[in-house]
């Protein structure tokens, strides 16, 4: 037994077939050798039979195997199938009747070809794509679904689709037979919206395609409800009337207003280990309970039904030591309420922010199946069959605000008829809320999401659909909220600021930390964090901070990431109940400042040791380091630096920093610059090209939003070289000087300033740090010549120089101005010179 060619297996399935197939004996053969080797002895025979390898017989098997070359690629081609979309294979195989563990579902796909089952791939993407819809919703049927409905739908299909191309006004509506899968109890069918003139179905494929869309419906019995996946209101609307048409059916939307009023979860909790002589009126026969209190924990079942006896006694006797009585903690339940039986099951939903019993009530009549309900409303205190937000069973907000800072425009008003929750939110500023006013044709029947006026299509008048409210983030509004509790805390907040990594712009709100400058990012659904992103600013950055209102496109990478998180949601959470510690981000600023302190410092050490090297030995040094450890040095000593160069795309100085002190005439804000030269030669030398080159930098630089959002100047361009001779620095100074709209100062800094400058940075950290203001100060007059103010220069080839020799003056100027420790220089420098400097 074996199965069809690959075109039939395959046949519309998203997998690289063709690349395993070229590169089939270099790459991927191997790999599926080690499928080979890994698999069970069943998928094993599997495997066998399809290559047509006997394997009792077979004294070469992996020779064998391979022997059929393109048996061998089809089934690896399977294997990656499968391998992304285990889960859904598993939930496939559940609806089928069949019992699919984890780890088996490879095996499990390839019985059920062997079985028969040859377009079993297609359905599996075919269901992948269902369950991954998220604009799913949820109808039950108001009474029986027809016995006969499968056949009643296989006859109408096509005719369904029809009615949805005319009743939409669209493009032709397709269903493939294939494009049905039967379970056990239940079907689900894809109706294809082909809009293009390529005839494939539309949830897989390349995506050059125009317009297209599919539309999923699942019917299941056991629950006596049907599920429509489409983002098109209009489609589901349609498709929902025709289904009532044609099964002779009615469907009703679970999704309802509720009021806080009609939640008492401690009234259901009582009721659970109630006395049976104060309970009238309903019995409980069985409870599933999603996990016990002891270890290792797993879900238990609590049955008597078959001896119609009520087991609240039992339950009583194992709260709380084996389990819980909280309706969170449980999954099923069945009852019986004025004699009626039903079952109930309670979904969670942590990403949608709603708790929902959902009935499965044993009548047809719908009388019956409300009185149920209420009475259950009445005697447990939870209402079922209705989106009771989430926070109101849990009394845990931080997981639905997140979701509603995630995607908030599916909490609006028409969805979640309760906006208690959105209001809160919106009276904090991180959202806003605006109105949706959609419109739809009187006489086409054409939509329009705010169009107030004619039909653009066929000029008729429009009539106003629905009015709702739908609220947004907002990023002003975040970062209005932070800066607030910032000045709650006393956190300085010096301003915004933005960084840009290759052609994305990340944008922090800047702050002072215990001793240096804190960047906190707003992670935004447009600007999120990458993998190359956090690899550079690990490099270039700031202590980093990450405020995530927004999606996370990398969760992994966002734990890994050598940055600290506030959570927005949680921030919220206990700021409106009051409770948020008055030092909550505070903690969070100097967690990271640390943690960035510790990582600057170990790249200082290493920069040191390398640019020794250069200094003294230029030819045996690694000249592609150069600029990574000038930054390093300077990264220590100044904060704020950070790393321009290649990571902007080129064309602009290798870094910027910004210094920041106060003295009697206000606060400075100074930006500098530096672009790093090295060279093997012991004289310094720049052609016309090279200075042309950086006189463009500062062009660039004074128009950056680093200097035009902010109130910082551009004071120092520097050129850090490790050549003993100045050489053509006059030639630089004059091209730097003669640049329009800039009035700083040109400064030519030998490497040895940089050393000299990291060594006095360590022998006098702590009083630094207890004084970095006054640090700041001192080092901007250092770049000054020894002023606090700049001047005109002499001429236009004028220009700084420092060397080792002006950081002993800089920590002299420093000491006399600095309340310094009692700890006594000698000691930390022997201990510096020990354990941190090299």
């Amino acid at each position: 037994m074996t199965i069809p060619e690959t075109e039939t297996v395959l046949d519309g399935v998203e997998v690289n077939y063709d690349e395993f197939r070229e590169n089939w004996s270099g790459k991927y053969k191997d790999k599926f050798k080690d499928v080979i080797q890994d698999a069970d002895a069943e998928t094993l025979e599997y495997i066998t039979q399809i290559c047509g390898v006997d394997l009792e017989d077979t004294n070469h098997l992996y020779q064998d195997i391979f022997k059929n070359r393109n048996k061998c690629i089809l089934l690896y081609s399977i294997y990656r199938v499968v391998s992304g979309k285990k889960l859904a294979v598993r939930d496939l195989g559940e609806k089928r009747g069949d019992d699919v563990v984890k780890e088996t579902e490879y095996r499990y796909v390839l019985k059920q070809l062997l079985q028969g089952n040859h377009d079993f791939i297609y359905k599996i993407e075919m269901y992948s794509e269902w369950s991954k819809h998220s604009d799913v919703y949820v109808y039950e049927v108001e009474s029986q679904l027809p016995s006969d409905y499968r056949s009643q739908l296989e006859e109408s299909i096509q005719s369904i689709a029809s009615t949805l191309a005319h009743r939409t006004k669209s493009n032709y509506y397709k269903h493939n037979p294939r494009d049905t899968i039967e379970y056990k109890e239940g079907v689900l069918f894809n109706i294809s919206r082909q809009t293009s003139d390529q005839a494939r179905r539309d949830f897989t494929g390349t995506q050059r395609r125009r317009n297209l869309s599919a539309v999923f419906f699942e019917i299941i019995e056991s629950d006596n409800k049907v599920r429509i996946a489409t983002s098109n209101t209009n489609i589901r609307n349609v498709l929902r009337d025709t289904l009532q048409d044609e099964l002779d059916i009615y469907l009703f939307d679970l999704e309802t207003s509720i009021e806080s009023d009609d939640v008492n979860k401690e009234v259901f909790s009582d009721q659970l280990t109630a006395d049976l002589d104060d309970v009238s009126g309903n019995r409980i026969l069985a409870a599933e309970f999603k996990r016990t209190n002891i270890a290792p924990s797993s879900p238990i079942k609590l049955s008597k039904k078959s001896y119609g006896r009520d087991i609240r006694p039992l339950i009583d006797s194992l709260v709380p030591d084996v389990t819980s009585a909280e309706v969170d903690d449980l999954s099923k339940l069945w009852l019986e309420v004025d004699g009626q039986p039903g079952k109930i099951n309670f979904e969670q939903s942590i990403e949608a922010g709603f708790f929902r019993l959902d009935t499965n009530i044993d009548t047809q009549r719908d009388r019956i199946k409300e009185k149920f309900r209420n009475d259950f409303h009445d005697q447990f205190g939870l209402p079922p069959d209705k989106k009771i937000p989430l926070h109101w069973v849990t009394g845990d907000r931080v997981a639905v605000i997140s979701s509603i800072l995630k995607d908030p425009a599916s909490y609006n008003s028409k969805t979640y008829p309760n906006q208690d929750l959105v209001s809160m939110l919106a009276q904090t500023g991180v959202i806003t809320v605006g109105q949706a006013t959609p419109h739809s044709c009187m006489e086409c029947g054409k939509r329009y999401p705010n169009r107030t006026d004619e039909c653009a299509s066929c000029g008729g008048e429009l009539e106003l659909v629905a009015k709702y409210n739908v609220p947004k983030i907002s990023k002003v509004g975040v970062r209005e909220y932070l800066k607030s509790l910032f000045k709650r805390e006393g956190i300085e907040y010096i301003g915004k600021r933005t960084e840009r990594v290759y052609q994305t712009k990340y944008e922090f709100l800047r702050v002072h930390g215990k001793s240096s400058v804190v960047d906190i990012h707003l992670n935004t659904d447009d600007v999120n964090l990458t993998e190359n992103a956090v690899e550079l600013l690990k490099k270039s950055l700031n202590p980093v901070v990450v405020v995530n209102p927004g999606q996370v496109k990398n969760a992994a990478l966002m734990r890994e990431a050598p940055v600290s998180r506030l959570d927005l949601a949680e921030i919220i959470d206990r700021d409106l109940s009051g409770d948020l510690p008055k030092d909550h981000i505070t903690k969070t600023v100097h967690e990271v400042e640390r943690a960035s302190q510790q990582r600057i410092a170990s790249n200082a050490q290493s920069a040191y040791t390398e640019l020794t090297k250069a200094r003294k030995s230029p030819s045996s040094s690694d000249s592609s380091r150069f600029e990574q450890e000038i930054f390093h040095i300077i990264n220590q000593v100044v904060p704020t630096a950070q790393q321009w160069g290649d990571k902007r795309g080129g064309n602009i100085s290798d870094g910027f920093a910004e210094l920041f002190f106060k003295t009697g005439q206000g606060q400075y804000r100074e930006g500098i610059t530096y672009d790093a030269k090295f060279t093997n030669s012991q004289k310094f030398e720049l052609d016309s090209d090279e200075t042309r080159r950086l006189r463009d930098y500062v062009y660039r630089i004074i128009r950056s939003e680093e200097i035009t959002s902010s109130k910082t100047d551009l004071s120092h361009f520097i050129i850090v070289t490790n050549a003993q001779d100045e050489g053509s620095m006059n030639v630089a100074a004059k091209r730097l000087n003669k640049t329009q709209k800039w009035d700083g100062y040109p400064v030519y800094m030998h490497v040895e300033f940089l050393l000299a400058l990291h060594i006095g940075f360590n022998e006098n950290m702590e009083t630094i740090r207890n004084n970095s203001n006054e640090f700041q100060k001192q080092l901007y007059i250092t770049l000054n010549d020894g002023s606090l103010y700049q001047t005109e220069l002499d001429d236009y080839e004028s220009y700084i120089s420092l060397y080792g020799s002006d950081v002993d003056r800089l920590f002299s100027r420093f000491k006399e101005n600095s309340e310094v420790s009692s700890l006594e220089i000698d000691k930390l420098r022997e201990f510096l010179e020990s354990d941190i400097l090299p």
